[in-house]
């Protein structure tokens, strides 16, 4: 199932991405069962990097540790990013992007 999406970018409002991830997760759900999604998506937020440290316990993180990986271009996530990653998370998605080393 491939989705290619353009998230609504910061001068929209929250309401307005908000609304376009209520539209995204409605494509999300009309995927078959079996499908594997493949969403080539210009996020147009800020994802923040999930690093886990040497004493941090996995259990510890927040529920989007698997949506991002140590390799996301932002430190933190910004608002948009927070909902961003709720929405992948809920769908069992991350963002393959930050988890490849860029050179």
């Amino acid at each position: 199932f491939i989705i290619t999406a353009y998230h609504p970018d910061s001068d929209h409002g929250d309401d307005i991405h908000k609304q376009f991830l209520e539209s995204l997760t409605d494509l999300y759900s009309r995927a078959p069962k079996d499908a594997v999604i493949i969403s080539g998506e210009d996020i147009n937020a800020q994802l923040g990097r999930n690093v886990l440290q040497d004493n941090e316990d996995p259990s510890s993180l927040s529920p989007f540790h698997k949506v991002t990986g140590p390799f996301s271009s932002h430190l933190h996530s910004n608002n948009q990013g927070n909902c961003t990653s709720a929405t992948l998370a809920t769908q069992d998605l991350t963002s393959a992007a930050t988890w490849f080393q860029k050179h």
